[in-house]
């Protein structure tokens, strides 16, 4: 097994994702399937958009 990433945020979401693949039952037979994933972000920023719309606000009159 091995878990590679450009950078340590790539490798922390690379465990994220092994974690994942881990059984989530209690004394269930530790397992993961083999596996080959290549995943890189589309874009070179993350964004957060906040969607005011769907928030309304009483008017303090």
């Amino acid at each position: 097994m091995s878990i590679n990433g450009n950078t340590a945020p790539g490798a922390f979401y690379g465990i994220q994702t092994f974690i994942q693949l881990l059984p989530t039952e209690k004394g269930t037979m530790l397992r993961v399937p083999a596996v080959n994933i290549t995943d890189a972000p589309t874009v070179g920023y993350r964004g957060l958009m906040l969607d005011v719309g769907r928030h309304v606000f009483p008017l303090n009159l």
